[in-house]
């Protein structure tokens, strides 16, 4: 796995039907982090699971990054909202730079696949449902019909196909 084919796998699944607004669920209903939730959806389709070892150590490894950049600069560009239009350029910035630091994290998550991953020979709906069990319950604590619920509405959406490109 690698950062340009994650980064575009990302890219590509946020703009099909549903995924962008059931990511957006995971991370503002039970704290998911969305660049973990995608990581646990493309190492499935790349045939992998997710431990929950390897989820602890990328949540360790870019918490500080997520909690002293990400963070910050969606506050700033969720405060932006308001004048956005009375200074398009300056939102489109703030948008781009946390985009940016999104993507960063991504790189660093793709520098983990070596120690995270399980490979398996299971189908990817199998590796989608267990690694992001594995985050939401086991990693967050999120309990309850809600998880399954969100977890079979990812599964559903139709993922494209990770590529080496």
């Amino acid at each position: 796995m690698t950062v340009n084919t994650f980064w575009k796998f990302s890219l590509r699944f946020w703009g099909l039907p549903g995924a962008e607004t059931a990511c957006l669920y995971l991370q503002d209903n039970m704290k998911a982090d969305v660049n973990i939730v995608l990581f646990c959806i493309y190492a499935a389709k790349n045939g992998y699971i997710v431990t929950h070892q390897g989820l602890q150590h990328i949540i360790q490894e870019t918490a500080p990054w997520r909690e002293n950049v990400v963070l910050p600069l969606r506050e700033v560009r969720h405060h932006m909202r308001t004048i956005k239009d009375e200074d398009p350029e300056l939102y489109k910035n703030i948008q781009a730079a946390e985009l940016g630091a999104e993507k960063w994290a991504q790189s660093r998550m793709s520098e983990y696949t070596r120690n995270c991953c399980l490979s398996r020979e299971a189908e990817i709906s199998y590796n989608m449902e267990y690694s992001l069990k594995k985050y939401l319950i086991d990693c967050l604590g999120n309990e309850g019909d809600k998880v399954q619920s969100a977890i079979d509405h990812l599964i559903s959406i139709q993922a494209p196909a990770s590529d080496s490109s």
